[in-house]
């Protein structure tokens, strides 16, 4: 979903005005984002769980060139 369409949902879900359910959305995920980096995870029980991941680098391959 894009962020339109999220609050297209909560205005007709909670009667929301256009620019209150935009600052809902805005505030949600940086709510998220700043527990993120506090933490390196954030738990969403229906959704699933959001964390930080290093990973080893990996060599990439051109497909068009090999």
């Amino acid at each position: 979903m894009r962020k339109k369409e999220i609050v297209k949902e909560l205005r007709e879900n909670f009667g929301m005005k256009a620019n209150v359910a935009g600052e809902v959305y805005d505030y949600f995920f940086s709510a998220i984002t700043f527990r993120i980096k506090q933490n390196g995870k954030v738990a969403l029980p229906g959704i699933g769980t959001l964390k930080v991941v290093q990973r080893a680098e990996r060599k990439g391959r051109n497909p068009q060139t090999g």
